[in-house]
């Protein structure tokens, strides 16, 4: 478990640190309505067994009630129980998480997600292969 997470966090640092471009991302979903955003996956997906580690952008095509364009989530998912929790959040005021960040850390813990809900879908697209 050490190794996984050593290797997850060298891959997140380095793809954090860098800058995005829409290029690298992997655009998962839209939501239209009530606000347009757009829901991108990293192409980079760390697995051990059933638990996945990626990386979501959220990128709002307005900024939000806090002046933020975009989220970059740090998160790990467990494909067997439709379940996910974040490790970590950057708020970026500009979007493709591009700009000086916010770092919102919290204590991680698992959730139960909607299975008609975007961060569900978003789930089973990196469990499945990125299909």
């Amino acid at each position: 478990m050490k190794k996984f997470r050593y290797l997850f966090y060298t891959l997140f640092s380095l793809l954090v640190f860098s800058t995005p471009s829409l290029g690298y991302w992997e655009l998962v979903t839209k939501q239209e309505e009530p606000n347009k955003i757009d829901f991108y996956v990293s192409p980079k997906v760390v697995r051990e067994g059933n638990i996945v580690s990626f990386l979501f952008l959220l990128d709002f095509h307005k900024k939000n009630e806090f002046g933020d364009s975009s989220y970059l989530i740090e998160v790990n998912g467990d494909c067997s129980n439709n379940k996910t929790k974040h490790l970590l959040t950057l708020r970026h005021p500009e979007r493709m998480g591009k700009g000086k960040y916010i770092k919102l850390v919290r204590e991680p813990v698992w959730m139960n997600l909607d299975p008609d809900g975007i961060e569900n879908k978003v789930l089973k697209y990196v469990c499945n292969g990125n299909k």
